[in-house]
């Protein structure tokens, strides 16, 4: 018998996975201009700090910290940016804590970067996570924030600045080439 095919379900994770990634990089690229310090709030398998290294957004010597709830994610991170440490000098450290944890631990106003992408949907008060990530950024400090989910991915009475970019998003990718891109509706069932 010949081997079947495997089926994409038109709601499956590889294309929602592709546009995460194209939106990663896209607001990785909005970075200012390289940093040494780097907080990654949900950092899962690594792959915001990956887009980091990969467009030259952190120099050495750096200290990253990022964390997550996910053991297992934090595994694959580890595996994932390994390369990185040993291609350049500074700290990364990855820690498995639960986003809407004070963050205590962490000094104030020290850092240049605080990542919270494709993970605010997931929190129960996404206002604390982010007043804790004001106070951990430097006085010209940046923060990422982003989500392709809409309940609770953005902070009330923001709704057209957010709805503007998924819409750009999409316009990004169909300018990439990519000609199967889902509606903000299908990605919301996601």
């Amino acid at each position: 018998m010949g081997q079947v095919e495997k089926e994409t379900h038109p709601y499956s994770y590889d294309p929602f996975a592709q546009l995460l990634k194209e939106v990663d990089t896209s607001f990785v690229k909005r970075v200012p201009q390289p940093v040494h310090t780097v907080v990654d709030v949900g950092c899962g398998t690594g792959a915001v700090i990956q887009h980091l290294f990969e467009e030259g957004k952190i120099e050495a010597p750096f200290t990253i910290t990022g964390f997550d709830i996910d053991s297992d994610g934090l595994e694959k991170a580890e595996e994932n940016l390994s390369r990185f440490r040993k291609e350049v000098q500074g700290d990364l450290q990855l820690k498995l804590q639960d986003a809407e944890e004070p963050w205590r631990r962490i000094p104030s106003s020290s850092w240049e970067l605080v990542t919270c992408l494709n993970m605010i949907h997931l929190l129960d008060n996404p206002l604390n996570v982010f007043g804790e990530a004001y106070r951990l950024l430097q006085k010209d400090g940046s923060l990422l924030v982003s989500s392709a989910y809409e309940e609770r991915s953005y902070p009330e009475g923001t709704e057209r600045f957010w709805g503007t970019i998924v819409a750009q998003a999409r316009k990004t990718l169909r300018k990439r080439g990519s000609t199967d891109i889902p509606s903000p509706k299908n990605l919301f069932r996601l």
